[in-house]
């Protein structure tokens, strides 16, 4: 799975930036402990 996302706090402030523009999508395989559960969860779940 890839996926493209920015991470920002409440106040809108940007901390992690994923494939948009400069830096390349975050590559994980699904169910396999490799980002936090509930990303794995709501990719896998996706239509």
């Amino acid at each position: 799975m890839a996926v493209s996302y920015t991470a920002m706090l409440e106040d809108g402030t940007v901390f992690e930036k994923r494939g948009i523009s400069e830096t390349q999508p975050l590559k994980f395989i699904i169910d396999e402990e490799q980002v936090i559960t509930g990303l794995d969860r709501a990719v896998a779940t996706m239509k």
